[in-house]
């Protein structure tokens, strides 16, 4: 259905979500020496925010740790500094 659409879309198209793990860890990975040099050269406060998602099954659960500060130029920046899967809900047992 897809090709039929557009012929060269299908190749775009992720196989399977191990792919997209993989290609979502290496782009991580990629990016993190820059923004450890980013975070490093701060001039002022680093602020950290949490956040908990859980699938509507609650099977699964994801925390997420994303660092805020002004750059050199007086903006503000984020990023995404790790993604964490608990194991069931995220209640507090789970965070201990």
């Amino acid at each position: 259905m897809i090709a039929a659409a557009n012929c060269d879309a299908e190749r775009w198209i992720w196989k399977s979500y191990k792919l997209v793990r993989l290609y979502i860890m290496q782009d991580y990975k990629a990016y993190q020496p820059a923004i450890i040099k980013e975070l490093a050269s701060a001039h002022l406060k680093l602020y950290f925010s949490f956040n908990g998602w859980t699938t509507r099954s609650g099977k699964h659960a994801l925390t997420s740790i994303c660092v805020y500060h002004l750059n050199c130029e007086g903006r503000v920046v984020n990023y995404l500094i790790a993604l964490l899967e608990q194991l069931g809900r995220y209640i507090g047992i789970n965070y201990a």
